[in-house]
């Protein structure tokens, strides 16, 4: 999977891991891919205020929403 990230708006975009807009999953629920993610992305120390999916929501949403569901997920 790739992932992109725009260091000059702190956002980052990936495809089917989270789609900001559609129903969010419970926790329970949350695809353990998602927390992969999220696990591999915060030791590269990026600043991230914004996430972007490929579905859902046209546009950004804060990462802290996609941060609060993974850390509910655990």
């Amino acid at each position: 999977r790739s992932v992109a990230y725009l260091p000059n708006t702190a956002t980052v975009f990936m495809s089917d891991v989270y789609n900001p807009g559609l129903p969010i999953p419970l926790p329970a629920q949350f695809d353990s891919w998602a927390i992969d993610f999220y696990d591999a992305l915060i030791p590269l120390g990026l600043t991230i205020e914004s996430f972007v999916g490929g579905h859902g929501f046209p546009g950004p949403t804060p990462f802290q929403l996609f941060e609060d569901t993974v850390n509910a997920s655990r």
